[in-house]
C-alpha cells in the first residue's frame, strides 16, 4: 500500500473523530443544563417551572455564546469537509483518467508489437536477418573500396601538385546507398543504361565513386549468372586490414531488394519507437500511466542481434530523418552489439560521441 495513502487515512480518521466529539459536546450541553435544573428544583423543593425560568435566565447568555462560537466552527468544518470531498473527487477522476490512458497506451503498444511480429514473419519468409545483414555489409564493402581507391588516387595527385587534400569518406552516404540497394534493389540505386546514380547523397563529389561500386556489384552478379555451379561469391576487400575476404551466398534474388516487406518493417519500427518516445513516464497518485523503460525492454527482447545491427545502420542512413535520433533516445543503441561491426567507425552516432566497452555478447556503450 502507498505510504501516502496510509498517512492520509490516519489524518482523515483523526479529523472525523474531532468533529464527532465537537458535535456530541454541542448536543450534550443543553441536556446537562436541563439535568442541573431538575436536580436543583428537587433539592430546593422549588417548582420546576421557577427553576426552568431561572435556568433560561442564567443560561441564555451561555447559549448565545455557545451558538456564536460553535456556529462558525461547524460552518468551517462543513466547508473543509466539502473541500475534502471535492479534492477526493478530483483525485478519483485523475485516477480514472490515468487508467483510461494506460489502457489506450497498452492497446496501441500491443497493436504495434503485433504489426512488428507480422512484418518479421514476412521478411524472414524471404531470408533471415543474418543473411540480410551479410548482404548489406557486402554491398557496403564493395562501394567502400571503390570510394577509397578514388580518394587514394586524388590524394596522390594532390601531393604531386603540392596541393592540400582534405577529402574524407562519408560513411553514412555509403550506408544510405547500401540500404537503397538492400530494400529496393540494385536497379533502383543506379541507372545501368545512362550510368547515373539515382540515390540522393550529401556528398556529390563521391557520386562517381559510389557509381563505380554499384557497377562492381552488378559485375559480381553477372559473373555468378555465367557459372550456375557457383553458390557464392567471395570478395576480397583491400580496404580492410589484412585484406579480409567476405563471402556472400548469391541467388537469383540477390541485390534485387526485398520489395515492400523490409521497407514496411523499418517504417513500422520508426513509428513504433516514435510512439514509445512520445509517451514519457508519468504517474498519478504514485501509479504509472505508462513505463518507458518497460516498453523499450519488451521491444528489445523481441529484436535479434542482427535486427539491432540493421536498425543501427538504418538510423545512420538518410532514408529516415527521425529514426537515428529515436534509436538514441530509446537507448536501443546501448543494447546493440557493436563488437560485431568491424567495417565502420562506431564511436560517433548522429553527432553524439560514444565510448564502447566490449563484453562477451553486447558492447556496452556510454555517452562521454
Amino acid at each position: 500500500m502507498n505510504p501516502n495513502n496510509l498517512s492520509e487515512n490516519k489524518y482523515f480518521k483523526r479529523g472525523i473523530t474531532i468533529i464527532i466529539v465537537l458535535i456530541i459536546t454541542y448536543l450534550l450541553v443543553p441536556v446537562l443544563l436541563t439535568t442541573l435544573a431538575l436536580y436543583s428544583s428537587f433539592k430546593n423543593k422549588d417548582s420546576f417551572a421557577n427553576c426552568l425560568k431561572e435556568l433560561v435566565t442564567v443560561t441564555g447568555p451561555i447559549g448565545d455564546t455557545l451558538g456564536g462560537t460553535l456556529g462558525p466552527l461547524v460552518a468551517i468544518i462543513a466547508a473543509l469537509l466539502t473541500y475534502w470531498a471535492f479534492m477526493e473527487q478530483v483525485k478519483a477522476n485523475n485516477l480514472q483518467f490515468a487508467e483510461i490512458n494506460r489502457t489506450k497506451y497498452n492497446e496501441r503498444f500491443d497493436l504495434f508489437l503485433s504489426i512488428y511480429r507480422d512484418n518479421v514473419q514476412k521478411v524472414e519468409s524471404k531470408g533471415s536477418f543474418q543473411d540480410i545483414f551479410d548482404e548489406f555489409k557486402f554491398i557496403y564493402l564493395v562501394i567502400l573500396e571503390k570510394v577509397n581507391d578514388d580518394i587514394l588516387e586524388s590524394r596522390l595527385f594532390s601531393i604531386s601538385q603540392h596541393e592540400e587534400f582534405d577529402l574524407e569518406i562519408n560513411n553514412d552516404d555509403i550506408v544510405t546507398i547500401s540500404f537503397a540497394v538492400l530494400i529496393f534493389g540494385l536497379e533502383s540505386a543506379y541507372d545501368k543504361v545512362n550510368k547515373t546514380l539515382k540515390v540522393r547523397t550529401s556528398s556529390p563529389e563521391f557520386d562517381t565513386s559510389y557509381l563505380r561500386g554499384l557497377v562492381r556489384l552488378n559485375d559480381l552478379i553477372s559473373s555468378k549468372y555465367h557459372d550456375f555451379s557457383v553458390e557464392s561469391v567471395t570478395y576480397k576487400c583491400q580496404y580492410q586490414p589484412l585484406s579480409k575476404e567476405h563471402t556472400l551466398k548469391i541467388t537469383n534474388k540477390s541485390f534485387k531488394g526485398y520489395e515492400r516487406d523490409l521497407e514496411n518493417y523499418f517504417k513500422n519500427l520508426d513509428i513504433f519507437l516514435k510512439f514509445i518516445c512520445s509517451h514519457t513516464e508519468e504517474s498519478v497518485d504514485g501509479k504509472e500511466i505508462n513505463n518507458f523503460g518497460n516498453s523499450i525492454t519488451i521491444l528489445e527482447s523481441q529484436l535479434t542481434l542482427h535486427e539491432l545491427l540493421l536498425l543501427y545502420f538504418y538510423g545512420r542512413s538518410i532514408i529516415s530523418d527521425t529514426f537515428g535520433n529515436l534509436f538514441l533516445e530509446s537507448n536501443l543503441i546501448f543494447r546493440t552489439p557493436l563488437n560485431m561491426i568491424d567495417f565502420i567507425d562506431t564511436f560517433s552516432y548522429k553527432g553524439v560521441h560514444i565510448e564502447t566497452r566490449r563484453s562477451s555478447r553486447y558492447t556496452y556503450l556510454f555517452k562521454s
